[in-house]
């Protein structure tokens, strides 16, 4: 009995505070001892219950304490759940902020539509109106296209008669064409033959072409023998000439001197005879010249030689001055600049400045490698000017120029150099000349390309000399001290870093 009261008054006592439990279990063990002292049943049962009891409330306020810690940690998670609960309300209010103004803006454009609605509504009334008038016309339209369409029909019929008529002639002038295919046929086939017949044709000429090709290299190397035995024949016959000179000047001297007398008529005998005479009298006054003498003669024909240079030079000189820049770059539309005319007077000789001329022009003749070598091939002295796209201007000078002969060759010349007018480093002319030890390769020839400086230094290999040129400065050519070949820096010299660029003109002057 004591048991089921204690458990109902424990079951009771879950449900308050720790602290109600405690003031609870003294009054419950107080009332017990009360009880018990006063009816007289403190035995050693009683005492055995009454230490079962307090096992039990030992037990009892551990989990109590357990309960409340349980209880503080719910309580912990019930507040962090509340804040969390707070800021969702809190966003949950300011997106309903958001729509309320995004409703606003809506009901305001709402109202700026349905006015747009009304001008509409308007201006379809106006169209309406206008879609009346519209029809009252095409009902009037349609009242004349009835009677077209009548008069159509008249004239349908008229021209069905004049249909069957035509087809008959149709039917005639198909069989015509029947038979005039078949001509036409036949003269294809024929056609076809002939054209076997001129491609065949076609590879005798080239097969010919190239045997004229190696013949007029032949007759070429044999004319340039020729030519050689030719001058040194016409410098030994040019000296003869002065010797005779020479006794001719001694012989008057010797007729000035001698006391004249009246002509006496002599046979043509006594002609020969004094011609005998006289070779004679020469022989004696010339006998075998000393070699001495022949170096002292020889000295005297080279100082000759170099008065007369030296004249030629003076007067080239004069003539320069004379002629204007514009007389030399006539027609040319990338030297303009009169400090880029004076530079190029300075680098090339007076010789060619005097007599050189606009062989070759880009805009004017076409961009093809084929009239290019036809207006600037074997004509010796040559100066190439070519402008890019960038308005970079730059060049060469050859004094041997490109010599037609043995496709893919190098070209020895001493004297050739490259020139830049204007580059991305500013408008600053300067001169490039040849390396020494590498005058051989001085200029490239190949059938079917532009100009080429050196290997590749600069080059334009296709045949539309449009396509650009390719620049690879500085392997045969004398760069700036500090900067090496095939660089940056060595490019800049002339267009920039692109190794191939696009032109706008390019310009050979020949003599």
């Amino acid at each position: 009995m004591i048991e089921d009261w204690i458990k109902s008054k424990m079951s009771k006592m879950e449900e308050s505070d720790s602290k109600t439990i405690e003031i609870e279990t003294n009054r419950l063990i107080g009332g017990i001892f009360k009880g018990m002292r006063r009816r007289n049943f403190i035995n050693d049962s009683v005492i055995g219950e009454i230490k079962k009891f307090e096992f039990l409330s030992d037990f009892f306020f551990r989990e109590i304490n357990e309960i409340e810690i349980r209880k503080q940690k719910v309580e912990g998670q019930v507040a962090s759940e509340r804040k969390r609960m707070k800021n969702q309300m809190d966003a949950q209010n300011e997106q309903v902020e958001d729509l309320k103004n995004a409703i606003l803006r809506r009901n305001r454009d709402v109202d700026i539509l349905e006015q747009q609605v009304k001008m509409q509504n308007e201006e379809i009334q106006q169209k309406v109106e206008q879609m009346r008038k519209n029809e009252e016309e095409i009902i009037a339209l349609r009242n004349e296209r009835n009677e077209i369409a009548k008069q159509l029909k008249e004239e349908n019929n008229n021209f069905q008669n004049m249909m069957g008529k035509r087809e008959q002639n149709l039917s005639q002038f198909q069989n015509d064409i029947e038979k005039k295919e078949k001509v036409i046929n036949q003269f294809q086939n024929d056609i076809e033959k002939k054209e076997k017949e001129i491609n065949q044709f076609h590879n005798e000429i080239e097969k010919k072409e190239n045997e004229i090709k190696k013949f007029r290299d032949e007759i070429e190397n044999k004319w340039k023998k020729e030519n050689q035995k030719l001058q040194n024949e016409i410098e030994n016959l040019e000296k003869e000439i002065k010797e005779k000179e020479a006794n001719i000047h001694k012989l008057k001297h010797l007729y000035r001197d001698s006391p004249k007398k009246k002509p006496e008529r002599k046979t043509w005998k006594e002609k020969e005879k004094e011609k005998e005479k006289k070779e004679e009298e020469n022989q004696k006054e010339n006998p075998k010249e000393n070699p001495k003498e022949n170096q002292k003669e020889k000295e005297k024909e080279k100082e000759k030689e170099k008065e007369r240079l030296k004249k030629e030079k003076i007067q080239n000189k004069e003539k320069t001055l004379k002629r204007s820049f514009s007389e030399v770059f006539r027609g040319s539309t990338i030297i303009k600049d009169k400090k880029h005319m004076q530079k190029l007077k300075e680098w090339v000789s007076d010789d060619f400045f005097i007599k050189m001329r606009l062989g070759f022009s880009g805009k004017r003749d076409g961009f093809s490698s084929e009239t290019y070598q036809h207006k600037c091939v074997d004509k010796g002295k040559t100066l190439v000017v070519i402008k890019t796209k960038k308005n970079y201007i730059f060049g060469g000078f050859t004094e041997v120029g490109w010599v037609s002969g043995e496709n893919e060759r190098f070209i020895k010349d001493s004297n050739a150099f490259l020139f830049s007018l204007k580059s991305p480093k500013g408008n600053f002319p300067q001169i490039f000349p040849i390396q020494k030890g590498k005058e051989d390769q001085a200029l490239f020839f190949r059938l079917g390309s532009g100009p080429c400086f050196g290997n590749a230094d600069l080059s334009m290999p296709s045949s539309d000399l449009k396509a650009g040129v390719s620049l690879d400065f500085g392997d045969h050519f004398t760069l700036p001290d500090g900067i090496q070949p095939k660089t940056k820096e060595s490019k800049n010299f002339f267009a920039g870093e692109n190794g191939y660029w696009k032109i706008k003109e390019i310009e050979c002057f020949v003599l």
